[in-house]
């Protein structure tokens, strides 16, 4: 008796689909989705333990996500730790998000930044090459040959 009364119900349906009837859905457009991204070596230079990296240098790695008005930054930085132990301190967080911030127009809390836990010591100016590889993964989408933020 179910299958009697779904198949009654869905009957109509499956006619309007087999001749191809329009059942007054709208579709909706959606912005484009884009992604970029961005890799900076961060080997600290010198000598000393921790330093050489040997064939696997520390890298700071970027995926920039965009769609529309929604803005996503994804950073892992070949690092102990940030902000804790190893050599990348505080304020290096807050320094990062908020230069990102003021020249790529990106809210603070739409960046994640994540250490992987690699041992090897990092560059002194790590904090600027985590922005340099955040700038370049936003300027190279690869859904179009314009940055990001020209697309939104």
């Amino acid at each position: 008796m179910i299958t009697k009364r779904m198949g009654i119900k869905l009957f109509p349906l499956s006619v309007a689909a087999v001749f191809g009837m329009n059942l007054a859905v709208e579709s909706a457009t959606v912005d484009e989705l884009l992604a970029g991204v961005g890799k900076v070596d961060i080997s600290r230079e010198g000598e000393g333990e921790g330093v050489d990296a040997g064939e696997n240098p520390p890298w700071v790695k970027v995926v920039a996500i965009s769609q529309g008005d929604t803005h996503a930054i994804i950073v892992a930085v070949d690092a102990v730790a940030i902000a804790e132990i190893g050599s990348i301190r505080d304020p290096y967080l807050a320094n990062v998000r908020e230069t990102v911030k003021d020249s790529l127009g990106i809210n603070p809390k739409s960046i994640i930044i994540n250490a992987s836990h690699y041992y090897s010591l990092v560059a002194q100016d790590v904090e600027k090459r985590s922005i340099d590889a955040i700038t370049t993964a936003w300027n190279t989408p690869s859904a179009s040959e314009s940055p990001c933020w020209d697309e939104a």
